[in-house]
């Protein structure tokens, strides 16, 4: 099963390189003969060892295959690339990039960019359970992922949650805030202190991708 967090496609890597290592430190040589193996016999090596390998599955409730904001990958089937994108870590842009990628001439719009269903992307769960197993463990796809440290990407989030939109901040958080038994009036008032945010806000809306 699958990692309930996104850093999967960092596994992924750390196992492909650490087989890679594995096989050509281990079987650069004919078990049997000793003979030096060819460049391309390692190779076939490296992919017999990869694949006598059991791959993981994805389940139902694997974060990967949920189809949630920032939490299931864009797949570009041309290019072979599954990316994953973090919020706050540029992931408008690189959205907007994909479907730019596609040819399509509303990359420049914001409107569109992190709805599924209007920007015309593809992400990993459009496609069966048993068809995404394979493009996560096929080393012919190619698995992308940028991090940022979590101090600046939260003080981000609030710059441009909290200050920059400050006046959506009683919709979008206030409201969420005060259903799960926040004060509605001091979240009014106080959204603006990053203590008061850090404190209140990433802790009773702990989920929002933005920040968790």
């Amino acid at each position: 099963m699958f990692s309930s967090k996104i850093y999967v496609a960092s596994a992924i890597v750390f196992i492909l390189v650490g087989l890679n290592y594995h096989s050509r430190h281990h079987f650069m040589r004919n078990e049997t003969s000793g003979r030096k193996l060819s460049n391309s016999d390692q190779q076939a090596q490296i992919m017999d060892n990869y694949n006598a390998f059991e791959k993981p599955k994805i389940t139902e409730d694997d974060v990967i295959y949920d189809h949630v904001r920032n939490t299931a990958p864009i797949v570009n089937e041309e290019y072979k690339i599954i990316f994953f994108q973090v919020a706050k870590v540029a992931s408008s842009e690189w959205t907007r990039f994909f479907v730019r990628l596609n040819k399509d001439p509303r990359w420049c719009s914001n409107k569109l960019l992190h709805d599924h269903k209007t920007n015309g992307l593809k992400y990993l769960t459009d496609f069966r359970k048993s068809d995404a197993e394979e493009m996560m463990t096929n080393a012919e796809w190619t698995k992308a992922i940028f991090v940022r440290h979590p101090k600046p990407r939260l003080l981000s989030a609030f710059l441009d949650k909290a200050i920059r939109k400050s006046s959506k901040f009683k919709r979008e958080f206030c409201i969420p805030y005060s259903k799960k038994g926040g004060d509605f009036d001091d979240c009014i008032e106080n959204h603006e202190d990053f203590g008061w945010f850090l404190k209140h806000i990433t802790t009773t809306l702990s989920e929002n991708v933005h920040w968790r």
